[in-house]
């Protein structure tokens, strides 16, 4: 089983490509929602 340190480490090193994609996602919903008007 994974130790607790070894899934903090896994979740450091998650952290920025989620980040990533939540901010790309955010960028996308933007023009979209620019698009209908919202």
């Amino acid at each position: 089983p994974l130790a607790y340190g070894d899934l903090l480490l896994l979740a450091d090193e998650m952290a920025i490509p989620v980040t990533e994609v939540a901010s790309v996602l955010l960028t996308e919903l933007d023009k979209v929602s620019e698009e209908l008007g919202w």
